[in-house]
């Protein structure tokens, strides 16, 4: 069975970018799907985004889903073609311009409870780089405590259709399909 779907999900600074760059590079046509937005004077997320783009190879083609302007998430996943692999980075990203975008509450919970299956039925190959924030403190702010509680969901979600799960952590990847099973089997 052909690897179509692969989530890459751990915690800041972990290596799950630098992975699913690792798993992509061995594809013909990679698209970068950039989800987040750029923020010219925070020097920091620009410094992130220039390591980001140093270590992506110059044939590979973006997407940036997080710019103004720029295409919905949802319609690169209808538009890619099956000699095409997608590298979104990440899942967090786009759940929080979601957020951002101030939409109604159930519209919210309906494109988080429609983005995995969107994956799943992608006709490209697709590497998921998805944050894991519930490990650390609570957020004190509603909408902190709302974007943790709904990307835990989504990344649940999305590793029950992907077929690997990668969890990232301290530059070492554990492939949670092979080494864990799901816990409606307990």
């Amino acid at each position: 069975m052909a690897v179509k779907l692969i989530l890459v999900s751990g915690p800041a600074r972990s290596g799950k970018s630098q992975l699913a760059e690792r798993l992509a590079v061995s594809s013909a046509r990679v698209t970068y799907v950039a989800t987040g937005w750029s923020v010219p004077d925070d020097a920091d997320w620009q410094g992130r985004l220039a390591r980001h783009r140093k270590r992506r190879p110059a044939c590979w083609s973006l997407v940036e889903t997080g710019a103004p302007g720029g295409p919905a998430l949802e319609a690169v996943l209808a538009e890619a073609e099956a000699d095409e692999c997608l590298l979104i980075d990440s899942l967090g990203g786009w759940l929080g311009a979601r957020l951002l975008a101030d939409l109604a509450e159930e519209s919210l919970a309906q494109e988080v409870a429609a983005l995995p299956g969107q994956l799943h039925r992608c006709a490209a190959r697709v590497i998921a780089v998805s944050e894991e924030v519930g490990w650390g403190v609570i957020p004190v702010y509603p909408l902190g405590r709302r974007f943790r509680d709904l990307l835990g969901e989504l990344n649940r979600n999305v590793a029950r259709e992907a077929d690997a799960a990668y969890l990232v952590a301290n530059g070492y990847a554990l492939d949670l399909k092979v080494v864990g099973r799901p816990i409606d089997q307990f």
